[in-house]
């Protein structure tokens, strides 16, 4: 994989999600969900977090 593809990639990404966040007004002062927070405390769905694939970029540490 071309971690240099990677990191610009998921950089667009981080900042795409505070631009909706902020138009949105929607605060993250608690931090956001996971996957796992959401099959945990709301139920409905058994979707795992890519840890794996985020690790293989170290961009986890989990």
């Amino acid at each position: 994989m071309d971690y240099t593809k990677f990191k610009r990639s998921y950089d667009k990404y981080v900042k795409l999600l505070a631009k909706i966040l902020r138009d949105l007004r929607l605060s993250v002062e608690k931090g956001l969900w996971t996957h796992y927070d959401v099959t945990k405390y709301l139920g409905g769905t058994d979707y795992e977090d890519p840890l794996d694939y985020l690790k293989f970029h170290l961009f986890c540490a989990g």
